[in-house]
């Protein structure tokens, strides 16, 4: 139990911490050429463990081995992080979260789907704010989504939430590929 309120106050601890950088300007990313797709199955396999607690399963089928971006691997795998452990959050016991990755000319495009609670039309407006929970009582403390979308923006892409309450919810994380990627994207990587 301490280890579990340790680990969740370090969290949240870092999370203000991300929160007044990218309040003040000083929120920097360090970007070098990586491959999004062993960060997003990195990030998957290690939360397939995490789902398993609350008897929620994760779906992945690997479809591209290797797509090279410009970004920091870091803060994406945070981002990634963020949104799958939000959709185990407000699973049900017995929820099926889906994941996947495609790839269009111009971008590399990345859904987590889940059947679980949904948000409410009125809170879908709101969720990407700093400190909004809406009506969910559920753990967490509002910031997640918030640093997540400031992190996709500040890497050219886009992080979209659509959901019905009580159906569930898709996030859809579309980041820009280089312009040599973006050439060759025709292919699978």
């Amino acid at each position: 139990v301490i280890y579990k309120e340790t680990e969740r106050l370090s969290k949240l601890v870092e999370e203000l911490l991300d929160t007044t950088r990218i309040q003040s300007g000083r929120f920097k990313l360090v970007v070098t050429p990586m491959n999004v797709v062993a960060e997003f199955e990195d990030t998957v396999f290690m939360m397939m463990e995490r789902a398993k607690v609350d008897d929620v399963t994760i779906e992945y089928t690997p479809e591209l081995d290797e797509v090279n971006i410009l970004g920091d691997k870091n803060r994406l795998k945070q981002v990634f992080f963020n949104i799958i452990d939000n959709a185990i959050k407000h699973s049900r016991a017995g929820g099926n979260i889906r994941t996947a990755l495609a790839l269009t000319e111009q971008s590399v495009i990345i859904t987590v789907s889940d059947n679980g609670e949904g948000i409410s039309a009125e809170d879908l407006p709101y969720v990407k704010e700093m400190f909004y929970k809406g009506h969910s009582q559920k753990r967490g403390s509002g910031i997640g989504l918030g640093v997540s979308d400031q992190i996709v923006t500040m890497h050219g892409g886009t992080l979209d939430i659509d959901s019905t309450l009580g159906e569930g919810t898709t996030v859809t994380i579309t980041l820009p590929l280089p312009a040599t990627e973006a050439n060759d994207a025709g292919s699978p990587a």
